[in-house]
């Protein structure tokens, strides 16, 4: 339901305000990425990988969303 997601986002990005961790990043990228934000889910992805560097999982799925996005 796009009306939960929305809500979720909300709550998610207060949230990053007061404790910006890379769950809390993470879970609002994904959140976005499924309302079709897709520059904005990217934007939070790059966070997330920001605060956990050594995820390369992470940072190669990045890598296919801009791909993605530019097509």
């Amino acid at each position: 339901d796009k009306n939960l997601v929305q809500e979720a986002i909300e709550r998610l990005e207060n949230a990053v305000q007061t404790k910006p961790d890379h769950q809390t990043f993470l879970h609002l990228s994904l959140a976005l990425l499924n309302l079709n934000q897709i520059p904005e889910g990217i934007a939070y992805l790059r966070s997330a990988s920001k605060s956990c560097p050594d995820d390369h999982i992470l940072h190669a799925r990045i890598q296919v969303l801009e791909r993605r996005a530019q097509a």
